[in-house]
């Protein structure tokens, strides 16, 4: 099925991959870590703290397992889809602003707070202003960079191969530097043809009882090829001399 493509595929970062493959595989990773996710924030509501905590800690460490899991990939599949638009796969750099827009957020926060608490109050809230700014220019600059990445997953493939590959589009194409196997349907049938027109004419079956059969000339032909057996000479003796260990008693005929 096209939408578990990316798991046989699973590092493979060559190739080219279609839309439909990229975004149901998306839709699949937001249905199952999306849903993990869910989950572990559904089992807060519980009353029990005790069983809130441990639904909470189970499903937050499925969802930390399927993410790390499908991680790879991911990265594989979108790879190959920006290689289906003929692009190389460093265009996924677009991608480091978002990853590491938390990590700055979380010290620009940090570092207002703890500037701030040393001044007065007018001071301590300029800096804050000033890290909210900060991080609002951080979330443009991510969400700037996805939003080109997002319009370049869904622009169509080149027609025909290119230079990352054959277009996954057509049923017919292998990729390169790959081989129809030794029992391909087709391949076998060629061969099969071409053997019927070696033999064309030459056939002539050993075993053929109906009407009409070819059996008895080529019985006849057998049996006249065949040695003719050697007659027994009676007056030689019975044994061998470079086999038997002494000359036996009598002689045959006698």
């Amino acid at each position: 099925m096209l939408m578990f493509r990316p798991l046989l595929r699973y590092a493979v970062f060559s190739g080219r991959a279609s839309r439909s493959e990229y975004w149901l595989f998306m839709l699949l990773y937001a249905v199952v870590v999306g849903g993990s996710l869910g989950m572990s924030i559904a089992a807060l509501g519980n009353p029990d703290g005790s069983a809130a905590f441990s639904g909470f800690t189970r499903w937050f460490g499925v969802f930390c397992l399927l993410a790390l899991a499908l991680c790879l990939p991911t990265y594989a599949v979108l790879a190959r889809r920006l290689h289906d638009i003929d692009k190389s796969a460093w265009w996924m750099l677009l991608l480091a602003p978002g990853m590491f827009a938390p990590v700055l957020m979380s010290q620009t926060l940090v570092g207002a707070v703890t500037s701030g608490a040393g001044v007065g109050d007018g001071g301590g809230g300029a800096a804050i202003v000033q890290a909210f700014s900060r991080m609002m220019m951080i979330m443009a600059v991510a969400g700037l960079c996805n939003l080109i990445l997002f319009i370049m997953t869904l622009l169509p493939g080149t027609r025909g191969p290119n230079r990352f590959g054959p277009d996954p589009r057509d049923p017919d194409a292998m990729p390169e530097g790959s081989t129809r196997g030794l029992y391909d349907d087709d391949h076998m049938d060629t061969l099969i043809a071409e053997a019927k027109r070696e033999r064309a004419g030459e056939y002539k079956p050993v075993f053929d009882f109906g009407p009409g059969g070819d059996a008895a000339p080529a019985l006849a032909e057998t049996a006249a090829s065949a040695e003719a057996p050697r007659a027994v000479e009676w007056g030689r003796p019975a044994w061998d001399p470079g086999i038997a260990p002494s000359r036996p008693f009598g002689r045959r005929g006698s």
